[in-house]
């Protein structure tokens, strides 16, 4: 018979079953620590690809695990617009090769196409293999809408809606866009230009505002000079020009400006035959010191340009432009000084503006500019002086303006280009003796620069005003050795 449990073996069997209690109740507070332990150590997501970057979780302990997803070039933000593409074709239950873009589309209205630009672009030759780590990733497509916006695509349909104040704010937010080099490129490339220039016939005046600015920065890029020509862009702005609103004629005149940096706008500009003339005959009339400028500065950069040079001189010096000019120049608005000292250097390439110009005492007007406190005034009145002191008539002017002791005053290292001109000019005044004589101490500055400069052109600019300087009568007659 077995034996019955007595007080004693029930009171073991108790502390047995305490110990297992308490056993278990250590288990299980040592795997909560380790729980928590495990917690703190926090893991990285698993690389899902169709997780966009900022459904991701962020750990915030230090920088290296927050930026891990940025260890790979081709998991970077360059992608980011990819994968938050394919991201949602994964929710919509849909492929990347269901949605299509055409790269060039025909229509400007398709907004699912969009061209890259070419510096966004592959070239033909890079290969897969070849390719180093600094070039842009890219998908195996030209383009998809999750690349970029539809900004682009939407203006040109926006810019032909029937409503008037549609159209007014796409005009300003064309203004917006192109300002910038990057839009101003995707604009062209989305075909804007063509839109633009059909909306030339536009009654509404605030649109013809905008629109001169939009020509103005398209101007910018080489690339759309001829086809600002061929749209017909330069003669809407000339039109622009014969209105009595004075924004519109500021914008216009402002954008011709811009555009006159390419020789095909000058060449239509000069060739038109009218535009000169009316521009110059609007500098008497108009009082805004900003309009006086862009019309000095249009007509500066076509008397300049190579092919039309005398074609536009003559038409400038037929519609009285010398006379104008010079009495705009006795003003103290330093914008409209530095216009008339480019315009009167620039006819006075010419023999027959050159005597006129001098006949009307326009060295006495620009002597005052070479005595100015700004670096940029000085140069200018210089540049003009030195067309208009190649007449003999000119020099003696110089002296008796008492501009001879002012020259040499401009012969200094801090400014070699101020120094160059001023050399010039001594060099022209100082053909005639009377001047020679009131110069001879720019021999001694002249020498001076010769040891300190480093410039070559100065150098030798200066021998020939020391060999000028040396002359004792007339020019040449009796060359020295400059030492």
């Amino acid at each position: 018979m077995p034996r019955q449990p007595d007080k004693f073996d029930k009171r073991d069997r108790r502390v047995e079953d305490a110990l297992i209690a308490d056993d278990k109740r250590i288990r299980e507070e040592k795997a909560r620590l380790a729980a928590l332990e495990k917690a703190k150590k926090k893991q990285k997501p698993p690389d899902d690809r169709n997780i966009v970057r900022s459904e991701q979780a962020k750990w915030c302990e230090d920088e290296k695990q927050v930026n891990w997803f940025h260890d790979n070039p081709n998991e970077d933000g360059l992608m980011r617009p990819y994968l938050q593409w394919r991201y949602c074709l994964k929710q919509l239950g849909v492929s990347g090769t269901d949605i299509i873009a055409v790269p060039w589309p025909n229509d400007v209205n398709n907004e699912r196409a969009y061209p890259l630009l070419n510096c966004e672009r592959h070239g033909h030759d890079i290969w897969m293999h070849q390719a180093q780590p600094n070039v842009t990733p890219q998908l195996p497509s030209t383009v998809t809408p999750g690349h970029l916006n539809f900004m682009y695509s939407k203006m040109a349909r926006t810019l032909k809606s029937n409503l008037l104040i549609v159209r007014q704010k796409s005009v300003r937010w064309c203004v917006e866009l192109l300002c910038v080099p990057d839009n101003r490129a995707r604009c062209i490339a989305a075909g804007l230009l063509p839109i633009l220039a059909g909306m030339i016939p536009e009654t509404d005046l605030y649109i013809r505002q905008q629109l001169a600015l939009c020509f103005k920065y398209f101007s910018a890029a080489i690339t759309t000079w001829n086809d600002l020509v061929e749209l017909g862009c330069i003669r809407g702005l000339i039109e622009m020009l014969r209105t009595d609103d004075v924004v519109l004629r500021c914008n216009a005149l402002d954008a011709l400006n811009d555009c006159a940096l390419s020789c095909e706008v000058r060449d239509s500009i000069v060739e038109d035959g009218t535009t000169l003339p009316f521009v110059v005959q609007g500098l008497a009339k108009d009082t805004d010191p900003g309009n006086v400028c862009f019309a000095m500065d249009l007509c500066s950069k076509c008397m300049g340009s190579l092919n039309y040079c005398q074609k536009a001189i003559d038409q400038v010096l037929a519609a009285g432009g010398v006379p104008i000019v010079l009495k705009l120049a006795k003003t103290v608005y330093q914008p409209t000084m530095v216009s008339c000292g480019r315009f009167i250097c620039l006819i006075g390439f010419e023999e027959k503006g050159r005597k006129q110009a001098v006949s009307l005492g326009a060295v006495a007007v620009f002597v005052p500019y070479i005595d100015h406190v700004e670096a940029r005034i000085m140069a200018y009145g210089t540049a003009a002086l030195l067309s208009l002191t190649l007449e003999i008539k000119g020099k003696k002017d110089f002296i008796i303006a008492n501009g001879v002791p002012l020259m040499t005053a401009m012969i200094h290292l801090t400014d070699g280009e101020l120094s160059f001109l001023a050399m010039n000019l001594i060099i022209n005044v100082t053909e005639d003796p009377a001047a020679r004589r009131k110069v001879q101490h720019g021999i001694g500055i002249c020498r001076k620069l010769i040891l300190e400069t480093f410039n070559g052109t100065l150098k030798k600019c200066a021998r020939q005003t020391i060999q000028e300087l040396q002359f004792t009568s007339r020019a040449y007659q009796n060359l020295r050795d400059v030492r």
